[in-house]
């Protein structure tokens, strides 16, 4: 990158560099020329200052202002800051040795302090401040900086306060001086709050970037961790995003070379502080860059990194690993999230025939972030359809999901699949490949409950809209090995007392606490509920009597209604629970399922919300709610009608109960007593 293609505002330029030694305190230099054995005199002098003071250090290692001592440090500080801005005045020579034995003393913690009140540290900024100053000379100027703001805080306040920091940066872009301007700049901006917001507003990402890409071998110098430490000091800082080049991203990633642990957790955070922006993850997508980043995390595979000084080298190594990995598929899988992305990069690209690649991989990342980001991808039928059809990737996901153990990439691959199952072309397809048969062991993972709800949602999505008897199958087949699939023995042969998968499901309701997998579950059962009633006249395979389905179903689990009647009760989703009341009065078509219903509506909770259904309530509502809940009402008045022509039997409803259930269909309940309901509906007296 050129450096016209930097932000004017963000570089330095000359001319700010000498507005800087304009409203310094240098004396011009060359105003004052003193004869060559003048100026060696004031060497001499300078330098027998430095030998005394080096021995009141010896004997005086603490500097306090009470201490007798300190008088005679600030003299000797006035007498080499004297004679500093004499040798300045006449251009001399010798001040590029002189710095030299400044910024060597420097080096010992007791010469900081005095350095900064003296004026000798401000010296040395507006030295470096100054235009056209020659190499020797700004180098040890940066050195003496440096060393006198290592940890301590004055010394980095004035830099800060003279804006100093600016001068600094632009020395950087000198191959020259980077070596030491960049850990100049990190030694005032380490664990010093104040620096970092400068630093940021001035560019010296951008410098540091270009100092990367102009320098191909700073990768092998140590100066290299101060590069990176740097750029993540500054893109911690709110307000580095605009001043920061838009190639931030792909230029950092095409100039580094990671070289251990360390620089590749300090290269991650600075690609995923970008990345986090959307102004650069559509930058990403616009330069290509995203194939550069799935390079990255593809890299930390495939190269073998050094621990470093690490202590405890396997745990540390594999969860510095586990982070960057865990950081670059997030913003992947924002960045995948985006419209652009799927316009920029359609099924037969590169990068899109990669992921799939990936997905065969035994790299649990590379296949959960590419599981993420084809998924997110994957939002229109005709796009889930080429990948059914034209990729084959359900029989990738299936392979995940067959052998892996771990949740976090079964997760992934069965969210991808429940995308897939969304066209009704694919439903037959998944169903064919053996999706069904997968999922009960996903039901399992009690402690992942995420995975259990996608997995349980995958079936109710193959079910809805699916071809005619997967319903049907899922009630009544037996989860044994897929292609030995039978049914249960309806008649009570070798088969009685197994489980099917809707039982598998119930268990499953029964055991979980978390009210998405209760609702889930729910929704499912409603789903088979369509399909029995749906098509009550067609046989389905080896099930002989139509009529006898909905007879068995009921047989198979006599709480198998329970499910919908947490979809009534529940309140969290008010479309859910509408669905929950059309399953009710679906159920109420057949004499089982009134038997069922009747126990059901002896709940007293259940019951207090078919009366709020009916009889209404008098809060405002919308006209989307009072359109709802007229077809709830309609609904579970269907479902009271029903209940009380199939079940004449006082042995099956008592008179009390359905006394009540006759009162709320006619509109003459008037409420009772939680106490006085209970009684009715149990038949007690």
């Amino acid at each position: 990158m050129s450096v016209s293609s930097f932000p004017q505002d963000s570089t330095p330029s000359s001319d700010s560099l000498a507005l800087r030694v304009a409203e310094g305190s240098l004396p011009q230099k060359g105003s004052h020329i003193l004869p060559l054995e003048e100026q060696e005199k004031l060497v001499v002098q300078l330098r027998n200052t430095l030998h005394s003071q080096e021995h009141q250090n010896e004997t005086n290692s603490a500097l306090d202002d009470g201490d007798p001592a300190t008088d005679q440090t600030r003299q000797n500080m006035t007498v080499i800051r004297t004679i500093l801005d004499q040798l300045w005045a006449s251009s001399s020579s010798s001040l590029a040795g002189v710095a030299t034995e400044l910024a060597n003393a420097s080096r010992d913690p007791q010469w900081r302090k005095p350095f900064g009140n003296a004026g000798i540290l401000d010296f040395f900024l507006e030295v470096i401040a100054t235009d056209k100053v020659q190499n020797d000379l700004a180098l040890q100027s940066l050195r003496v900086i440096g060393n006198s703001c290592a940890d301590i805080d004055e010394n980095r306040q004035r830099v800060i306060s003279r804006q100093s920091v600016i001068p600094i940066i632009f020395r950087c872009r000198d191959q020259a001086l980077v070596q030491v301007a960049v850990p100049v700049l990190y030694n005032i901006c380490n664990d010093y709050e104040p620096a970092h917001e400068q630093i940021a507003l001035n560019g010296v990402y951008n410098v540091l970037l270009r100092v990367l890409q102009t320098n191909p071998e700073i990768s092998d110098s140590p100066v290299v961790e101060y590069v990176y430490r740097l750029m993540e000091i500054v893109t911690a800082q709110p307000q580095w995003l605009d001043h920061s080049a838009g190639n931030a991203v792909e230029g950092l990633l095409e100039a580094v070379q990671c070289k251990d642990l360390d620089q590749l957790v300090s290269i991650s955070n600075i690609v995923c502080a970008h990345l986090r922006n959307e102004r650069f993850q559509k930058l990403a997508i616009d330069h290509d860059a995203v194939q550069l980043v799935w390079n990255f995390l593809a890299s930390t595979y495939s190269q073998n990194y050094q621990d470093g000084y690490i202590e405890d080298k396997s745990r540390a190594r594999n969860s510095q690993l586990s982070f960057v990995r865990v950081s670059l598929t997030g913003v992947l899988s924002d960045i995948s999230f985006l419209p652009e992305f799927s316009q920029h990069y359609p099924l037969d690209s590169v990068l899109i025939g990669t992921l799939r690649e990936s997905l065969s991989k035994y790299e649990k990342q590379l296949q959960i972030c590419a599981c993420i980001m084809l998924g997110n991808i994957s939002r229109s039928d005709s796009i889930c359809q080429r990948m059914v059809d034209e990729f084959r990737v359900p029989n990738l996901l299936l392979k995940i999901i067959r052998e892996s153990d771990d949740s976090e990439l079964l997760y992934a691959a069965t969210s991808f699949l429940k995308n897939l199952a969304i066209p009704k072309k694919n439903k037959g397809i998944l169903c064919a490949c053996g999706v069904i048969e997968d999922m009960p062991r996903l039901w399992t993972f009690e402690t992942v409950p995420q995975l259990q709800l996608t997995a349980v949602g995958l079936t109710r999505q193959l079910i809805t809209g699916g071809p005619g008897n997967i319903g049907l199958r899922i009630a009544f087949w037996l989860p044994n090995d897929m292609s030995q699939m039978k049914y249960l023995d309806l008649g009570g042969g070798q088969n009685k007392g197994q489980k099917t998968y809707l039982t598998l499901l119930l268990t499953l309701f029964r055991k979980t606490d978390d009210l998405a997998i209760k609702v889930e579950i729910g929704r499912t059962v409603t789903a088979i509920f369509r399909c029995l009633y749906a098509s009550p006249d067609k046989p389905v395979d080896e099930l002989d009597e139509p009529g006898d389905m909905i007879k068995h179903i009921f047989q198979l689990d006599k709480d198998v209604a329970e499910p919908i009647k947490g979809m009534v009760l529940q309140d969290k989703w008010p479309v859910i629970r509408s669905e929950g009341w059309f399953a009710l009065g679906l159920i109420a078509r057949s004499d089982e399922g009134t038997l069922s219903l009747s126990d059901l509506l002896r709940d007293v909770s259940l019951f207090k919300a078919l009366e709020e259904r009916v009889m209404g309530g008098g809060e405002e509502e919308t006209a989307e709610q009072k359109a709802m809940k007229e077809k709830d009402r309609d609904n579970a008045l269907v479902m009271l009608k029903e209940l009380l022509e199939r079940q004449a039997n006082p042995n099956v409803m008592p008179e009390s109960c359905r006394s009540l259930f006759q009162d709320l269909l006619e509109g003459r309940y008037h409420g009772l007593s939680d106490e006085e309901l209970k009684i009715s509906l149990q038949g007690s007296t």
